[in-house]
């Protein structure tokens, strides 16, 4: 009895809490039925991709929907700061949004946790969507750390003489006998550009000389134990005008001048730069490293200008639209310079998080269009391309874990347009970005006078401040906290990837050392940068010696003892090593200028005193001093330069 007392009891009890529960159901359930659910477009994004998210059964009572980047529970701020990303409606019941990851973003599994708020601010619903973000593992497709001359000309140097090294004839074969003596990787070469002047076409609009020097080149360089590269200048041509050409070119917001007048109105020009939205172009690149994929002789392929030009602006469509931006309605119904006014209005207004979008995109937009090429060229050969140091090229719209990302197995960092002073604060903001390892990185420095002014030193001949920026670069330009398990590299590579160090150097270019020197020799500026690849070399086990020069002994007229010490800094017994003087300004080769050194031990320094001849003998002069050992190949050579002014100045360490 008792039993069907509680079992009609909880019946009853049944029945007296059912409009209750009708109630809960009632108010937690929204009256459309629907649930939000959000949903990544991609699983994995590479560093250079817009994360795109959709949402869909987003509640009816909306007034924003929002998505926090999250890593680890924590918030992932994107490349402008902000921690929220705002949802746009997309159309069919659809939402997106689009979020830039920021710079060098740290590489794994991340969420976009997505609130859909009331007009109160009050969450109705949340729903979260897992990505990934991918970085790829630097390339071991080059010889690592590199080293390489450069040569970039329209000029003809089959009748040009370049002089040679150490007294060489003069001829055209000396182009890449300075990259050998210098103890270069390769030898990078200007292959493809386009220029007004030389009439180019639509059917041809290549510097057809520097073509047909491609396979000349290449061969001498092998022959020379070297490896060749050709670059293509992409989307910059040549010289003070617009080929006549059909390109979509690129444009710049500019305050023109008139009678030595600027004026106070910008007006938006176009530039000499083709537009990265220049299908035209894009076809002219596409076919040039098609056929240089095909030609035996080339090792390497280059881009160089893969950025937008000055401004960029007219590419303020597509920057919109891929950040899923709302400037105002019918944005896109206005014309393109409304459009580019309000973009140019932002930036200079400092809205400091439209500048870093605005920088970050068009990275993003230039290494999408690197991999567009190389792709739809077939390239197979390592690949390369050149990007601007200033702000670790963000400034200009590019980034080399970008660029890696997108199919670059190096970048040869341009450390270009910089006094000394411009340059320091170059190296502050590499180093405190830029963290070793996660690209190979080949930084560059210019044999150009008018750049190489050091207001501490005024008197500083240029060819020992280029050296000295180039140590820098080598030895200054990263930071390192690896080893990076994300990214393993192979043994070979694990000191480059965790000592701070560079991938390499490179020498910008011959043309400037010879005849835009500004009163040196082109063997000084040479010297100068092996001279500090020689120290890179050192530090990362790929030389066994390093040299060190001494002020010159006199000994006779116009001859002089050139103290060099000489270090093996390996673990091996280095044979058959030479040392000798090098000639630069106002110096030459001599006799007793070499000598041998039959057996170096580990750790063993000797110094010998090589004879240098030196006419002229005044304060300008750069002692220089080489040595050979092995097989004399380029890669068996080190090389030491001194600076001194005056001569009379005492040797450190000296008493008065």
């Amino acid at each position: 009895m008792r039993v069907i007392l509680k079992k009609h009891g909880f019946f009853l009890l049944g029945i007296l809490l059912l409009p209750s529960l009708l109630i809960f159901l009632l108010e937690t359930t929204p009256a459309d039925e629907s649930r939000l659910s959000v949903t990544a477009g991609q699983e994995a994004y590479w560093r250079y991709e817009v994360v795109e998210v959709f949402a869909e059964g987003v509640p009816v009572d909306t007034a924003e929907l929002v998505g926090v980047p999250t890593r680890d529970g924590e918030t992932a701020p994107g490349v402008d700061g902000r921690d929220e990303v705002p949802f746009k409606p997309a159309g069919e019941g659809r939402w997106r949004c689009c979020w830039a990851m920021p710079w060098d973003p740290e590489l794994g599994d991340y969420e976009l946790r997505v609130e859909a708020r009331d007009a109160a601010g009050a969450v109705l619903q949340s729903a979260a969507a897992p990505f990934s973000i991918r970085g790829r593992a630097p390339s071991t497709s080059v010889k690592l750390p590199h080293f390489a001359l450069t040569l970039e000309t329209d000029a003809d140097y089959f009748t040009a003489g370049l002089a040679g090294p150490r007294l060489r004839v003069p001829g055209w074969k000396n182009v890449i006998a300075w990259a050998e003596y210098a103890g270069a990787d390769s030898f990078w070469f200007g292959a493809a550009l386009t220029k007004a002047a030389y009439g180019p076409t639509a059917d041809n609009p290549w510097f057809q000389p520097n073509v047909e020097l491609v396979p000349l080149l290449a061969r001498e360089a092998h022959r020379a134990g070297l490896e060749f590269g050709a670059w293509i200048s992409a989307f910059f041509p040549y010289g003070a005008q617009r080929p006549a050409i059909d390109y979509a070119y690129s444009r710049n917001y500019v305050f023109p001048e008139k009678d030595g007048q600027t004026s106070d109105k910008g007006e938006f020009w176009w530039t000499l730069n083709a537009s990265l939205n220049c299908e035209l172009r894009k076809s002219h690149l596409i076919e040039m490293a098609r056929r240089l994929e095909a030609e035996p002789q080339v090792d390497y392929i280059g881009l160089d200008y893969i950025r937008t030009g000055p401004g960029g602006y007219e590419l303020v469509g597509d920057f919109v639209r891929e950040l899923n931006l709302q400037p105002w309605d019918g944005f896109f119904a206005s014309t393109i310079e409304e459009q580019m006014t309000w973009l140019v209005m932002q930036l200079r207004g400092r809205n400091q998080a439209m500048i870093n979008l605005w920088q970050w995109w068009r990275a993003s937009k230039a290494a999408r269009t690197l991999k567009e090429v190389k792709e739809e060229a077939g390239v197979t050969k390592p690949f390369w391309c050149f990007t601007l140091g200033w702000e670790m090229g963000h400034q200009h719209g590019q980034d080399v874990l970008m660029m890696t990302d997108a199919g670059a197995d190096f970048c040869a960092v341009m450390l270009y347009d910089a006094t000394r002073n411009e340059w320091d604060g170059m190296m502050t903001d590499w180093k405190e970005a830029y963290r070793d390892g996660r690209a190979n990185v080949v930084a560059g420095v210019i044999a150009d006078p008018p750049q190489l002014t050091n207001p501490y030193n005024p008197r500083a001949p240029y060819p020992l401040e280029m050296g000295d920026r180039a140590a820098q670069a080598a030895f200054d330009l990263s930071h390192s906290t690896g080893p990076w398990p994300d990214l393993p590299a192979p043994e070979a590579y694990a000191a480059l990837r965790s000592d701070g160090l560079t991938e390499g150097l490179f020498l910008h270019d011959l043309e400037r050392m010879a005849y835009r020197n500004g009163g040196w020799w082109l063997a000084d500026y040479v010297i100068a940068g092996a001279a500090a690849m020689s120290e890179l070399r050192a530090a990362t086990g790929d030389c066994p010696v390093t040299l060190e020069v001494h002020r010159p002994e006199p000994v006779g007229a116009f001859l002089f003892d050139l103290p060099v010490d000489v270090t093996n800094v390996s673990d091996q017994t280095v044979t058959n090593l030479e040392v000798r003087s090098e000639p630069t300004r106002h110096s030459s080769v001599t006799v007793g200028g070499t000598v041998e050194i039959g057996e170096l031990a580990p750790g063993e320094t000797v110094t010998v005193r090589p004879r240098w001849y030196a006419y002229e003998y005044t304060e300008e002069h750069a002692p220089a001093a080489g040595a050979v050992w092995g097989t004399r190949s380029p890669n068996e050579r080190a090389f030491a330069i001194r600076y001194q002014i005056p001569w009379q100045e005492k040797e450190e360490g000296e008493g008065e």
